[in-house]
Protein backbone atom coordinates (compact mmCIF):
# COMPACT_ATOMS: atom_id res chain seq x y z
CA UNK A 1 0.00 0.00 0.00
CA UNK A 2 1.27 3.19 -0.97
CA UNK A 3 0.42 6.72 1.29
CA UNK A 4 -0.50 9.46 -0.83
CA UNK A 5 -0.39 13.03 0.87
CA UNK A 6 -2.86 15.82 -0.13
CA UNK A 7 -1.07 18.63 -1.21
CA UNK A 8 -1.72 21.49 -3.93
CA UNK A 9 -1.02 19.05 -6.68
CA UNK A 10 -4.15 16.98 -6.25
CA UNK A 11 -7.12 18.48 -8.08
CA UNK A 12 -10.10 19.09 -6.32
CA UNK A 13 -12.48 16.26 -5.55
CA UNK A 14 -15.74 17.75 -6.75
CA UNK A 15 -18.35 15.86 -4.56
CA UNK A 16 -16.05 17.39 -1.52
CA UNK A 17 -16.44 21.21 -3.09
CA UNK A 18 -20.10 20.92 -2.97
CA UNK A 19 -20.72 19.34 0.50
CA UNK A 20 -17.68 22.66 1.64
CA UNK A 21 -19.95 24.99 -0.13
CA UNK A 22 -23.39 23.74 1.06
CA UNK A 23 -22.30 23.45 5.43
CA UNK A 24 -20.19 26.73 5.13
CA UNK A 25 -22.53 28.56 7.30
CA UNK A 26 -22.78 25.68 9.25
CA UNK A 27 -18.79 24.70 9.45
CA UNK A 28 -18.21 28.54 9.98
CA UNK A 29 -20.37 28.85 12.85
CA UNK A 30 -19.30 25.92 15.01
CA UNK A 31 -16.84 27.33 17.06
CA UNK A 32 -19.38 29.98 18.19
CA UNK A 33 -20.02 30.39 22.14
CA UNK A 34 -23.30 29.38 23.11
CA UNK A 35 -23.14 29.69 26.47
CA UNK A 36 -22.73 28.28 30.11
CA UNK A 37 -24.04 24.44 31.05
CA UNK A 38 -24.39 23.81 34.85
CA UNK A 39 -25.15 20.35 34.86
CA UNK A 40 -24.39 17.31 32.82
CA UNK A 41 -27.32 16.13 30.98
CA UNK A 42 -27.78 12.65 29.69
CA UNK A 43 -29.95 11.42 26.58
CA UNK A 44 -33.12 11.43 28.10
CA UNK A 45 -32.67 15.16 29.50
CA UNK A 46 -31.05 16.41 26.07
CA UNK A 47 -34.31 14.56 24.60
CA UNK A 48 -37.00 16.44 27.29
CA UNK A 49 -35.25 19.73 26.43
CA UNK A 50 -35.61 19.09 22.25
CA UNK A 51 -39.34 18.76 23.00
CA UNK A 52 -39.60 22.01 25.01
CA UNK A 53 -38.42 23.71 22.10
CA UNK A 54 -40.20 22.65 19.71
CA UNK A 55 -43.36 22.95 22.29
CA UNK A 56 -42.08 27.01 22.57
CA UNK A 57 -41.44 27.56 19.38
CA UNK A 58 -44.55 26.16 17.76
CA UNK A 59 -46.66 28.39 20.19
CA UNK A 60 -44.59 31.49 19.63
CA UNK A 61 -45.43 31.14 15.82
CA UNK A 62 -48.85 29.55 15.67
CA UNK A 63 -50.22 29.96 19.20
CA UNK A 64 -53.03 32.46 18.47
CA UNK A 65 -54.10 30.77 15.70
CA UNK A 66 -53.64 27.05 17.19
CA UNK A 67 -54.31 25.70 20.32
CA UNK A 68 -51.28 23.22 20.78
CA UNK A 69 -51.34 19.98 22.89
CA UNK A 70 -47.42 19.40 22.66
CA UNK A 71 -44.40 19.15 20.96
CA UNK A 72 -41.80 16.17 20.39
CA UNK A 73 -41.69 12.94 19.02
CA UNK A 74 -39.27 10.56 17.84
CA UNK A 75 -36.04 12.55 18.93
CA UNK A 76 -32.55 10.72 19.60
CA UNK A 77 -29.44 12.63 20.58
CA UNK A 78 -26.37 11.69 18.39
CA UNK A 79 -22.98 10.79 19.78
CA UNK A 80 -21.48 11.46 22.43
CA UNK A 81 -25.52 12.03 23.36
CA UNK A 82 -24.58 14.05 26.66
CA UNK A 83 -23.42 17.61 27.05
CA UNK A 84 -21.01 17.94 29.77
CA UNK A 85 -21.13 21.33 32.15
CA UNK A 86 -19.25 23.95 30.78
CA UNK A 87 -19.07 26.23 28.23
CA UNK A 88 -21.37 24.84 25.01
CA UNK A 89 -20.42 26.49 21.75
CA UNK A 90 -22.86 25.79 18.73
CA UNK A 91 -20.53 22.90 16.94
CA UNK A 92 -21.71 20.76 20.28
CA UNK A 93 -24.92 21.40 19.35
CA UNK A 94 -24.61 20.73 16.46
CA UNK A 95 -22.97 17.08 16.68
CA UNK A 96 -26.09 16.24 18.69
CA UNK A 97 -28.69 17.43 16.86
CA UNK A 98 -27.34 17.15 13.04
CA UNK A 99 -30.38 17.00 10.91
CA UNK A 100 -32.08 19.58 8.67
CA UNK A 101 -35.77 18.16 9.91
CA UNK A 102 -38.31 21.06 9.40
CA UNK A 103 -40.17 21.55 12.20
CA UNK A 104 -43.56 21.64 11.23
CA UNK A 105 -47.45 22.14 12.61
CA UNK A 106 -49.31 19.12 12.05
CA UNK A 107 -52.96 17.66 12.77
CA UNK A 108 -54.19 14.84 14.11
CA UNK A 109 -56.92 12.05 15.83
CA UNK A 110 -57.42 12.45 19.58
CA UNK A 111 -56.64 8.31 18.97
CA UNK A 112 -52.91 9.15 17.26
CA UNK A 113 -52.32 11.82 20.03
CA UNK A 114 -52.71 9.70 22.54
CA UNK A 115 -51.37 6.28 21.19
CA UNK A 116 -47.85 7.48 19.09
CA UNK A 117 -47.43 10.67 21.23
CA UNK A 118 -48.82 10.80 24.95
CA UNK A 119 -48.34 6.82 25.80
CA UNK A 120 -45.32 6.09 23.63
CA UNK A 121 -42.86 5.86 26.29
CA UNK A 122 -40.07 5.92 23.17
CA UNK A 123 -41.04 9.34 22.32
CA UNK A 124 -40.13 12.59 24.27
CA UNK A 125 -42.77 15.16 24.64
CA UNK A 126 -43.59 18.46 26.57
CA UNK A 127 -47.10 19.08 26.78
CA UNK A 128 -48.13 23.00 26.48
CA UNK A 129 -50.40 24.75 29.18
CA UNK A 130 -53.24 23.88 27.26
CA UNK A 131 -52.28 20.39 26.95
CA UNK A 132 -52.41 20.03 30.21
CA UNK A 133 -55.39 21.15 30.71
CA UNK A 134 -57.19 18.48 28.91
CA UNK A 135 -54.70 15.71 28.58
CA UNK A 136 -57.44 13.78 30.56
CA UNK A 137 -60.34 14.79 28.48
CA UNK A 138 -58.94 13.75 25.06
CA UNK A 139 -61.79 13.00 22.33
CA UNK A 140 -60.49 10.32 20.29
CA UNK A 141 -62.16 11.50 17.35
CA UNK A 142 -61.34 15.12 17.73
CA UNK A 143 -58.51 17.04 15.67
CA UNK A 144 -55.71 18.28 18.19
CA UNK A 145 -51.90 20.33 17.10
CA UNK A 146 -48.61 19.15 17.66
CA UNK A 147 -45.28 20.82 17.15
CA UNK A 148 -42.97 18.14 15.18
CA UNK A 149 -40.38 17.55 12.59
CA UNK A 150 -40.15 15.87 8.67
CA UNK A 151 -38.28 12.99 11.14
CA UNK A 152 -41.89 12.16 12.35
CA UNK A 153 -44.06 13.40 9.82
CA UNK A 154 -42.60 10.87 7.30
CA UNK A 155 -43.33 7.92 9.51
CA UNK A 156 -46.53 7.03 8.03
CA UNK A 157 -47.92 4.78 11.20
CA UNK A 158 -48.01 8.56 13.22
CA UNK A 159 -50.95 9.46 11.14
CA UNK A 160 -49.75 13.31 11.24
CA UNK A 161 -51.10 15.84 8.45
CA UNK A 162 -48.63 18.59 8.08
CA UNK A 163 -50.51 22.17 8.28
CA UNK A 164 -47.65 24.45 8.34
CA UNK A 165 -43.86 24.57 8.09
CA UNK A 166 -41.56 26.71 10.28
CA UNK A 167 -39.17 29.41 9.31
CA UNK A 168 -37.06 27.39 6.05
CA UNK A 169 -33.22 26.81 7.41
CA UNK A 170 -34.64 26.70 11.05
CA UNK A 171 -33.86 23.22 12.65
CA UNK A 172 -33.72 22.00 16.01
CA UNK A 173 -30.11 22.83 16.94
CA UNK A 174 -31.00 26.39 15.94
CA UNK A 175 -33.93 26.47 18.41
CA UNK A 176 -31.74 24.68 21.28
CA UNK A 177 -28.56 27.04 20.24
CA UNK A 178 -31.29 29.73 20.65
CA UNK A 179 -32.34 28.33 24.66
CA UNK A 180 -28.57 28.02 25.95
CA UNK A 181 -27.65 31.73 24.39
CA UNK A 182 -30.90 32.90 26.53
CA UNK A 183 -29.44 30.86 30.02
CA UNK A 184 -31.42 28.24 29.81
CA UNK A 185 -28.88 26.28 31.12
CA UNK A 186 -27.86 28.05 33.91
CA UNK A 187 -28.34 29.85 36.41
CA UNK A 188 -25.27 31.98 36.82
CA UNK A 189 -24.61 34.47 34.19
CA UNK A 190 -24.72 33.51 30.98
CA UNK A 191 -21.16 34.03 29.68
CA UNK A 192 -17.74 32.34 29.47
CA UNK A 193 -16.34 31.91 32.93
CA UNK A 194 -12.27 32.19 32.82
CA UNK A 195 -9.72 29.62 33.68
CA UNK A 196 -8.53 29.41 37.44
CA UNK A 197 -5.40 30.93 37.52
CA UNK A 198 -3.00 28.06 38.94
CA UNK A 199 -0.75 29.41 41.67
CA UNK A 200 2.69 27.69 42.42
CA UNK A 201 4.63 28.84 45.38
CA UNK A 202 8.72 29.11 44.62
CA UNK A 203 11.48 28.18 47.50
CA UNK A 204 11.91 32.30 47.97
CA UNK A 205 8.25 32.89 48.82
CA UNK A 206 6.83 34.46 45.00
CA UNK A 207 3.53 33.04 44.76
CA UNK A 208 3.23 33.10 40.53
CA UNK A 209 0.27 31.99 38.67
CA UNK A 210 -0.47 30.83 35.11
CA UNK A 211 -1.41 33.68 32.90
CA UNK A 212 -5.28 33.17 32.09
CA UNK A 213 -6.64 34.15 28.35
CA UNK A 214 -9.01 36.99 27.80
CA UNK A 215 -8.16 37.82 31.36
CA UNK A 216 -8.56 41.83 32.34
CA UNK A 217 -6.59 41.37 35.42
CA UNK A 218 -6.26 39.27 38.61
CA UNK A 219 -7.10 39.73 42.17
CA UNK A 220 -5.08 38.29 45.04
CA UNK A 221 -6.07 37.51 49.09
CA UNK A 222 -3.39 36.90 51.31
CA UNK A 223 -4.48 35.55 53.78
CA UNK A 224 -7.74 36.98 55.19
CA UNK A 225 -6.93 40.54 53.97
CA UNK A 226 -8.17 42.57 51.36
CA UNK A 227 -8.64 41.88 47.70
CA UNK A 228 -5.70 43.31 45.54
CA UNK A 229 -5.93 43.79 41.72
CA UNK A 230 -3.30 43.97 39.46
CA UNK A 231 -1.89 43.20 36.19
CA UNK A 232 0.88 41.01 37.50
CA UNK A 233 1.06 37.37 37.36
CA UNK A 234 3.06 36.97 40.68
CA UNK A 235 3.52 38.42 44.47
CA UNK A 236 6.07 37.79 47.18
CA UNK A 237 5.24 35.94 50.47
CA UNK A 238 6.51 36.37 53.75
CA UNK A 239 6.83 32.73 55.59
CA UNK A 240 3.59 31.22 56.51
CA UNK A 241 1.47 33.68 54.23
CA UNK A 242 -1.37 32.25 52.20
CA UNK A 243 -2.26 33.44 49.12
CA UNK A 244 -5.43 32.82 46.69
CA UNK A 245 -5.86 34.48 43.48
CA UNK A 246 -8.61 34.86 40.65
CA UNK A 247 -8.77 35.51 37.01
CA UNK A 248 -11.22 39.25 36.63
CA UNK A 249 -13.24 39.14 32.85
CA UNK A 250 -14.73 42.21 31.50
CA UNK A 251 -18.36 41.00 32.95
CA UNK A 252 -19.56 41.23 29.30
CA UNK A 253 -18.60 38.06 27.36
CA UNK A 254 -15.76 36.70 30.34
CA UNK A 255 -16.52 36.54 33.86
CA UNK A 256 -14.68 36.25 37.06
CA UNK A 257 -12.98 32.94 37.77
CA UNK A 258 -13.21 30.60 40.67
CA UNK A 259 -10.36 31.39 43.45
CA UNK A 260 -7.18 29.13 43.48
CA UNK A 261 -6.38 26.81 45.68
CA UNK A 262 -5.41 28.35 48.70
CA UNK A 263 -1.30 27.94 48.75
CA UNK A 264 1.68 29.28 51.49
CA UNK A 265 4.65 29.71 51.82
CA UNK A 266 6.40 26.84 53.80
CA UNK A 267 2.81 25.84 54.91
CA UNK A 268 0.58 22.68 54.67
CA UNK A 269 -3.22 22.21 54.51
CA UNK A 270 -4.75 20.63 57.16
CA UNK A 271 -7.85 18.66 55.91
CA UNK A 272 -10.63 16.44 57.25
CA UNK A 273 -10.95 13.16 55.33
CA UNK A 274 -14.59 11.58 55.79
CA UNK A 275 -14.36 7.91 55.20
CA UNK A 276 -15.80 5.91 51.97
CA UNK A 277 -18.60 4.31 54.87
CA UNK A 278 -19.79 8.72 55.91
CA UNK A 279 -19.71 9.41 52.07
CA UNK A 280 -22.28 6.38 51.39
CA UNK A 281 -24.27 7.32 54.44
CA UNK A 282 -24.50 11.42 53.09
CA UNK A 283 -25.03 9.93 49.64
CA UNK A 284 -28.13 7.87 50.26
CA UNK A 285 -29.82 10.42 52.73
CA UNK A 286 -29.85 12.73 49.27
CA UNK A 287 -32.95 12.54 47.14
CA UNK A 288 -32.72 10.76 43.52
CA UNK A 289 -29.82 12.51 41.64
CA UNK A 290 -29.17 14.78 44.22
CA UNK A 291 -26.36 16.27 44.87
CA UNK A 292 -24.78 17.45 47.85
CA UNK A 293 -23.73 21.52 48.29
CA UNK A 294 -20.45 21.23 49.93
CA UNK A 295 -17.42 19.60 49.05
CA UNK A 296 -15.78 16.59 50.56
CA UNK A 297 -12.42 15.14 50.99
CA UNK A 298 -11.52 11.42 50.43
CA UNK A 299 -8.48 9.32 50.19
CA UNK A 300 -7.84 5.84 48.65
CA UNK A 301 -6.13 3.79 45.97
CA UNK A 302 -7.17 3.86 42.27
CA UNK A 303 -8.08 -0.14 41.83
CA UNK A 304 -9.51 0.65 38.29
CA UNK A 305 -9.88 3.37 35.42
CA UNK A 306 -12.91 2.83 33.64
CA UNK A 307 -12.60 5.81 31.38
CA UNK A 308 -9.55 7.19 30.66
CA UNK A 309 -10.55 10.50 28.95
CA UNK A 310 -12.84 11.78 31.99
CA UNK A 311 -10.72 9.70 34.92
CA UNK A 312 -14.21 8.03 35.79
CA UNK A 313 -12.23 5.26 38.92
CA UNK A 314 -12.64 3.54 41.61
CA UNK A 315 -10.79 3.84 44.90
CA UNK A 316 -10.53 1.56 48.03
CA UNK A 317 -9.59 2.35 51.45
CA UNK A 318 -7.66 0.11 54.02
CA UNK A 319 -10.62 -1.58 54.85
CA UNK A 320 -11.67 -2.49 51.54
CA UNK A 321 -14.60 -0.10 51.36
CA UNK A 322 -14.90 0.98 47.65
CA UNK A 323 -16.43 4.61 45.87
CA UNK A 324 -16.85 5.49 42.30
CA UNK A 325 -15.22 8.64 41.02
CA UNK A 326 -16.90 10.34 38.11
CA UNK A 327 -13.73 11.92 36.50
CA UNK A 328 -11.04 13.45 37.65
CA UNK A 329 -10.10 17.16 36.90
CA UNK A 330 -6.39 18.83 38.40
CA UNK A 331 -6.71 20.79 41.75
CA UNK A 332 -8.51 24.03 40.47
CA UNK A 333 -11.47 21.62 38.69
CA UNK A 334 -10.06 22.71 35.32
CA UNK A 335 -8.12 20.22 33.57
CA UNK A 336 -9.42 17.22 32.55
CA UNK A 337 -8.28 13.79 33.26
CA UNK A 338 -6.89 13.02 29.83
CA UNK A 339 -4.99 16.04 29.57
CA UNK A 340 -2.98 16.04 33.27
CA UNK A 341 0.78 16.11 32.88
CA UNK A 342 1.01 13.42 35.14
CA UNK A 343 -2.14 10.90 35.37
CA UNK A 344 -2.70 9.01 38.54
CA UNK A 345 -2.69 5.28 37.85
CA UNK A 346 -3.94 2.28 39.20
CA UNK A 347 -2.36 1.64 42.22
CA UNK A 348 -1.76 5.59 43.29
CA UNK A 349 -2.64 6.33 46.40
CA UNK A 350 -4.58 9.83 46.23
CA UNK A 351 -6.96 12.76 47.95
CA UNK A 352 -9.69 13.62 46.05
CA UNK A 353 -12.29 16.63 46.76
CA UNK A 354 -15.56 16.83 45.34
CA UNK A 355 -19.55 16.61 45.94
CA UNK A 356 -21.70 13.08 46.77
CA UNK A 357 -24.08 12.50 44.42
CA UNK A 358 -26.98 10.10 44.39
CA UNK A 359 -26.85 8.99 40.58
CA UNK A 360 -30.34 7.00 40.00
CA UNK A 361 -29.66 5.71 36.34
CA UNK A 362 -29.72 2.41 34.97
CA UNK A 363 -27.61 1.43 37.53
CA UNK A 364 -27.95 3.30 41.01
CA UNK A 365 -24.65 4.56 42.30
CA UNK A 366 -23.83 6.66 45.12
CA UNK A 367 -20.59 8.82 43.63
CA UNK A 368 -18.00 11.47 44.41
CA UNK A 369 -18.79 13.79 40.85
CA UNK A 370 -16.27 15.66 38.88
CA UNK A 371 -13.05 15.49 42.01
CA UNK A 372 -10.17 17.58 42.30
CA UNK A 373 -6.96 16.17 42.83
CA UNK A 374 -5.40 17.66 45.99
CA UNK A 375 -1.74 17.30 47.07
CA UNK A 376 0.19 19.04 49.49
CA UNK A 377 -2.01 18.43 52.45
CA UNK A 378 -1.98 16.91 55.69
CA UNK A 379 -5.02 14.80 55.96
CA UNK A 380 -6.12 13.98 59.34
CA UNK A 381 -7.54 10.99 60.28
CA UNK A 382 -10.13 10.87 63.37
CA UNK A 383 -9.73 9.16 66.57
CA UNK A 384 -12.73 6.33 66.26
CA UNK A 385 -11.13 5.99 62.30
CA UNK A 386 -7.78 5.31 63.89
CA UNK A 387 -9.67 2.67 65.92
CA UNK A 388 -11.29 0.91 63.00
CA UNK A 389 -8.52 1.03 61.03
CA UNK A 390 -5.79 -0.78 63.91
CA UNK A 391 -8.57 -3.57 64.55
CA UNK A 392 -8.53 -5.06 60.99
CA UNK A 393 -4.86 -5.31 61.44
CA UNK A 394 -3.35 -8.89 62.49
CA UNK A 395 -2.15 -9.30 66.55
CA UNK A 396 0.69 -6.93 66.50
CA UNK A 397 0.67 -5.56 62.94
CA UNK A 398 1.04 -2.02 61.70
CA UNK A 399 -0.35 0.18 58.87
CA UNK A 400 2.31 0.41 55.85
CA UNK A 401 1.02 4.19 55.69
CA UNK A 402 1.35 6.68 58.31
CA UNK A 403 -1.59 9.04 59.60
CA UNK A 404 -2.26 11.92 60.89
CA UNK A 405 -4.63 12.42 64.45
Amino acid sequence: MKLVYADSSMYDDPIVEDLLEKYDDQISISNQFLGQNDEFHDSTMLGNLAAEVYCEAGIDKWGETYNIVLGGGSINPRSPGCLYPGSVTYGDIQTLFPFDNDIQLCSLKGIDLLNNFINNDSYYISLSDYGYSIIDYINEDDTYYIITDTWNTSYAPNNLTIVESYEYGIYLRDLVADYIRNGGLTSSPNGIILDTPVVTISEDGVASWTEVPYASSYTYIIDDGEEISTLELSVTLTLGQRVVVKANGDNTIYFDSDYSVSKGYNVKDVIDLTSIPDIYSIGESLEANGETTFEYYVKGEIISINNTKYGNVYIEDEQGNTLYIYGIYDSTGSIMYEDLEIKPQVGDMVILQGKIKNYQGSSPVIEMIYAKLIDDVIDLTSIPDIYSIGESLEANGETTFEYYV
